[in-house]
């Protein structure tokens, strides 16, 4: 099978060194092109997406103003059907301010070419604004239930539009914590609140306005279906008032330098729609009588819902704020990773620049010299750029040439070396038969530096056999003395031998009498710290015994609070209890006015007698059921009393009772930094303990190991007298071996010689 082979035309044969680095490195080029392009286009994505939150912002803002001057115009349409035609003009200024909230919102599609699809939903708006505004011109006093119903469609309408927009720019669905619960607040809570306080505003008026007619009598002027409606409306505001809450908690959590300009506009906003919301239950539906005048009523209420929208106002410019941060710093990321890759590849290129320049380098190099060699110069060298394996080929090199020639210019000196040392051999033969009274010839060649080293080396061995004959003698002499002070050494060792023991067993005894004190340190140590352990878990106990009864406390001022409030709902109950048994008495007192009138009729009337009968049952049962409730409310009330009674009671108990844990705590406290006291002194005496115990274990181990020495000190000198007496011996056995030995005659006479001073100079000389 033939061998599949690449086209003469893409012959890497024919490539430089070069050329092929760069041919590797192009195909890493491609991935990283490919992971920049997907980085940008996520990072472009993700701005696109920011920046359509903000279009939308920016069309939210006409529908904020547009929701709120529809419930102006609402409410102002409400006060003039009943009665209040001083609120035309008021309601003419809300109608011009929703048709520029209309034309500001169609200059908003235009100016983003419609880019949610919502044209036709404003332009529908528009149609039924103007519908709206031209039959609330045609309608009479009393007629304001079907103007209510009117608006309400429209402001709902209004407010899905809000909605909308915020899911199409998925602004409601944003990733980001504080961005998500800010336009959740814009889009939602603040809306419906701002809507509930409307819808309160103009009921109130309405109400007020029949109240001062039927002489401030607001008793019997507010109906149960007002009193329901009125209710509804204030828990609306609660449960928004507590959702707006919730998520500015959440979202400064998330972010805390939103709190600087959250936290004052939400507690004005709390503030202002608090007051108003009181001023509805205790003033309206708590009372029989007008108390506050419709001037209070409808300032309160204005003062409320200028606050919810100025909230809308506060967050709306730190949203489009977090946007915008958003923006810029996807963009900074953007060019970031752009820049970051730019530089990867600036340093990968010049890398592979400077790899390929220092192997095209070492190669250019060795091409050169194998072209020298090749010429028969073997005197070139490689210079060696790097120390990579090229490098190490060029080292290899020269040491190969350098090897080369040698072996070149050695094979004519062999020869000559070889009759040197011929030469050399006989001429120092006589040394091996014990003759040094010869000296060898020095020559100018290779082997006259031999010559002179053997010369100098007989000369000092002369030197030597001389001073060790000398030594021998005196060795033999000093060795019969060395020999009694020896034996007179071993005595004296060994009667201090029998002193260091004795001393020895003194010491193990206080070493254990130390280390009995040191044991029962060690127990007390652990004693002190089983008590310090104890003390701390006793202070932990208390700390969590306080830590229980402040959340008992927390709990039962919690439970308090509500069982208050369980006693205001029965308030309210027993005061429509009240309206009913009013409806009773009533009911009864028109059912004996039908009855008489009845009788007055004679037989014409009895059917309606009977009627009339049946409703005065009706009305005596309806009147027993009502005291019947009243006594529950009332027993409901007293048990209330009674269990908020209780609750304060345990609460003082259970101030009463951390006080003493408190004190508990701080009495543990003390007991436990004396235990820690306590506990350091005993480790101090135990470390000492442990400390002599241990130096007096050192000092015995010692005393043992003198006594050791000093009976191998006499044992020693024994063996040292004995080895006296060998060395005498080995002296006398080392005169007969020197005496094979022939010296010069002047070296026989003299006992120590001095060196020769010629000989040392002639050979200096020759060495020079």
């Amino acid at each position: 099978m033939a061998k599949i082979r690449l086209p003469q035309l893409v012959s890497f044969r024919r490539l430089k060194v070069w050329q092929k680095c760069a041919l590797i490195a192009v195909p890493f080029l491609f991935p990283i092109v490919f992971l920049t392009s997907v980085v940008v286009r996520k990072s472009n994505d993700a701005i696109d997406n920011t920046k359509r939150e903000l279009r939308a912002l920016e069309m939210l803002r006409p529908i904020k103003q547009l929701s709120r001057q529809l419930t102006q115009h609402r409410a102002n349409t409400r006060e003039i059907l009943n009665g209040a035609a001083e609120r035309t003009a008021e309601r003419n200024r809300a109608a011009a301010d929703v048709d520029a909230s209309l034309n500001e919102l169609d200059a908003a599609l235009a100016a983003d070419k419609d880019e949610f699809k919502l044209a036709g939903r404003v332009a529908a708006v528009r149609d039924e604004w103007g519908a709206l505004r031209a039959a609330v011109a045609g309608y009479q006093v009393g007629e304001d239930a079907v103007s209510f119903q009117r608006h309400n469609a429209l402001i709902a309408k209004v407010f899905e539009l809000s909605r909308d927009i915020a899911e199409l720019a998925g602004l409601a669905l944003d990733s980001q914590v504080d961005a998500y619960y800010l336009q959740s607040i814009l889009t939602q809570q603040a809306l419906t609140e701002a809507d509930a306080i409307s819808q309160i505003r103009g009921k109130a008026n309405a109400v007020l306005l029949r109240a001062q007619a039927n002489n401030n009598d607001l008793k019997n002027t507010l109906t149960l279906d007002e009193r329901i409606y009125l209710a509804v409306l204030l828990s609306q505001i609660d449960d928004a008032r507590s959702d707006i809450r919730r998520q500015i908690d959440s979202a400064v959590r998330y972010n805390p330098r939103l709190a600087a300009a959250l936290r004052p506009a939400f507690d004005e906003h709390t503030r202002q729609v608090d007051a108003y919301v009181a001023l509805v239950r205790e003033e309206l539906l708590g009372a029989d009588t007008v108390k506050q005048s419709q001037g209070v009523y409808y300032d309160k209420a204005n003062a409320a819902a200028a606050a919810a929208y100025k909230l809308f106002d506060a967050i709306d410019p730190l949203l489009v704020e977090l946007l915008t941060e958003r923006v810029s710093r996807d963009r900074y990321t953007n060019w970031t990773s752009i820049a970051g890759i730019a530089v990867g590849l600036m340093v990968v290129g010049v890398v592979v620049l400077v790899v390929t320049r220092s192997i095209t380098r070492q190669v250019d190099g060795l091409s050169a010299t194998f072209a020298k060699i090749e010429a028969g110069d073997y005197t070139t060298r490689v210079a060696v750029a790097s120390e990579d394996e090229l490098g190490a080929m060029a080292g290899s090199l020269n040491k190969m040439l350098d090897n080369t020639l040698v072996l070149i210019q050695s094979r004519g000196e062999k020869e000559e070396i070889q009759r040197s040392i011929m030469k050399l051999l006989d001429e120092v033969s006589g040394v091996g038969t014990g003759d040094l009274t010869k000296d060898v010839e020095v020559s100018a060649d290779i082997t006259g530096a031999i010559a002179d080293s053997f010369n100098y080396t007989v000369e000092e061995l002369r030197k030597i056999i001389s001073r060790v004959q000398s030594a021998t003698r005196h060795v033999s002499s000093a060795a019969t003395e060395i020999h009694s002070s020896a034996e007179h050494l071993a005595g004296g060792s060994e009667t201090q031998a029998e002193q260091i023991v004795n001393m020895s067993a003194a010491i193990d005894e206080m070493a254990t009498s130390i280390q009995q004190v040191s044991d029962n340190a060690a127990v007390s140590t652990t004693v002190a710290q089983q008590a310090l352990q104890n003390a701390k878990q006793g202070n932990t106990a208390v700390r969590n015994t306080i830590d229980s009864m402040n959340r008992i406390r927390e709990q039962a001022q919690e439970t308090a609070k509500r069982i208050k409030r369980l006693g205001e709902t029965s308030q309210e109950i027993g005061q429509i209890v009240q309206l009913i048994d009013d409806i009773a008495d009533r009911t009864s007192i028109l059912a004996l006015n039908a009855s008489i009138q009845a009788a007055a009729a004679g037989d014409a009337g009895r059917g309606f007698a009977v009627v009339a009968e049946e409703v005065e049952r009706l009305a005596v049962r309806s009147t027993e059921a009502t005291k019947k409730i009243s006594v529950l409310v009332r027993a409901i009330q007293g048990e209330t009393n009674e269990a908020v009674a209780a609750m304060e009671r345990s609460i003082q108990e259970v101030v009463g009772g951390s006080k003493v844990a408190n004190q508990a705590g701080q009495s543990l406290g003390e007991i436990e930094d004396v235990a820690a006291k306590l506990a350091d002194l005993i480790q101090s005496i135990s470390l000492a303990s442990k400390q002599q115990a241990r130096g007096s274990e050192s000092l015995a181990r010692s005393m043992s190991d003198v006594s050791q020495i000093t009976q191998s000190t006499a044992a020693g000198t024994k063996q040292t007298a004995e080895a006296v007496n060998e060395l005498a011996r080995l002296a006398d056995d080392l005169r007969g071996s020197l005496s094979a030995f022939r010296l010069p005659a002047h070296m026989m006479v003299q006992a120590e010689p001095a060196a020769p001073a010629g000989k040392n100079g002639t050979r200096k000389k020759q060495l020079a």
